[in-house]
């Protein structure tokens, strides 16, 4: 079980589809978790990212 808080950081992990609902879909999904020493993305980094559609 990962508790995965709302926000940018999550918003690139998980899908945009709500079914409807207006809340997507973050529970009961399947995943592997692997350890890693990357830097967490600034906000400002997310941003750009989305901007320049990378």
């Amino acid at each position: 079980m990962v508790f995965f808080p709302y926000g940018p950081w999550a918003n690139q992990v998980f899908s945009s589809n709500t079914d409807s609902t207006g809340m997507p879909i973050m529970k009961g999904i399947p995943a592997t978790i692997i350890p890693t020493d990357d830097k967490v993305q600034e906000l400002d980094e997310i941003i750009e990212k989305i901007r320049s559609g990378a």
